[in-house]
């Protein structure tokens, strides 16, 4: 049986520990709890699992699997940098998402019911698609990416690493969303986005 934790106690990490706890109806997995460097929450119960203590709870503890309850992805990479070399991560795919046989998923990568992945489509590692998004043929979504409820991405897109993409928001075919880059919830996305910078509206315009 894989045993798993996930690293943050936050709205996110519960409702991912709700998706891990359904995957676990149809795989041999448990939850155990959340890791939370907040020392406040050690011991404390949320939603049924515990709090077990903070990121160095995991050192030694080579079998455990974890995977992150965080969005932000700076703070993604920040994480995965601390603990990356002694971390076991796992990768989340809901029983209820539509998801092709012929896609490749990035360990660390969480996808949520609701979605749906169509074929030829590659993740870095950390990626979370959440509720209700699509994601067309031959995406190609980088590391610690997140795309936020509702998103569309149309086919052969490419998003490079650190992107977050708000909900709502519409990317069309072909485009390519630089490093780093944010898109606001609800936008549409017809050209090319630069790395570092923000886009919102329809059409989506960058704003810094």
């Amino acid at each position: 049986m894989r045993e798993l934790v996930i690293i943050g106690a936050g709205g996110l990490g519960r409702e991912i520990a709700w998706v891990a706890q359904e995957i676990a109806e149809y795989e041999n997995l448990e939850v155990l709890g959340f890791i939370d460097d907040n020392k406040s929450l050690w011991d404390s119960e949320i939603n049924g699992l515990r709090v077990l203590g903070g990121r160095d709870w995991l050192r030694g503890r080579e079998n455990v699997y974890a995977v992150l309850g965080i969005g932000d992805p700076r703070v993604k990479r920040e994480v995965v940098g601390h603990l990356g070399r002694y971390v076991r991560w796992a990768t989340l795919i809901h029983p209820n998402a539509h998801v092709s046989q012929f896609n490749h998923f990035g360990e660390g990568t969480v996808v949520f019911p609701g979605s749906a992945v169509t074929t030829n489509v590659k993740t870095g590692e950390h990626a979370l698609i959440y509720l209700g998004c699509t994601v067309g043929h031959e995406v190609i979504i980088g590391n610690y990416v997140t795309l936020l409820p509702g998103c569309n991405v149309g086919g052969s897109t490419c998003i490079k690493d650190g992107v977050l993409v708000g909900s709502g928001s519409n990317i069309i075919q072909g485009m390519k969303v630089g490093a780093w880059s944010k898109v606001g919830a609800g936008a549409v996305v017809i050209n090319d986005v630069p790395s570092e910078s923000t886009v919102v509206g329809v059409p989506a315009e960058v704003v810094r």
